[in-house]
């Protein structure tokens, strides 16, 4: 890995890999599929929570390590939306004076 802005990592890619006589190309589509698979199950968890959706999850995240990946940057981006969200009220609130319980 990389280090990119602010000491962030940075995947390489595309990842190629020579197998015998043909070779197989991983690029950032199987990685997007992977995210988007995991906002769905995440989002289908988080509206309507159920034991069914919850085995949905989990037997999906134990089909591939990429899949534990994809799903941490779902929960990543869902704490840093919220931190987004909630940081101005509470900065407008502090300078009200407000009383934060």
């Amino acid at each position: 890995m990389r280090s990119g802005p602010a000491g962030m990592q940075r995947r390489r890619v595309p990842w190629i890999h020579q197998s015998q006589s043909r070779m197989t190309i991983r690029t950032h589509a199987s990685a997007g599929n992977a995210f988007d698979t995991a906002w769905a199950l995440f989002c289908q968890l988080h509206d309507s929570p159920s034991l069914e959706q919850a085995g949905r999850l989990v037997h999906w995240l134990g089909e591939d390590p990429g899949h534990v990946r994809a799903f941490d940057e779902v929960l990543t981006l869902w704490a840093l939306t919220g931190v987004a969200l909630v940081e101005p009220m509470l900065e407008e609130a502090q300078s009200r004076g407000a009383d934060l319980q």
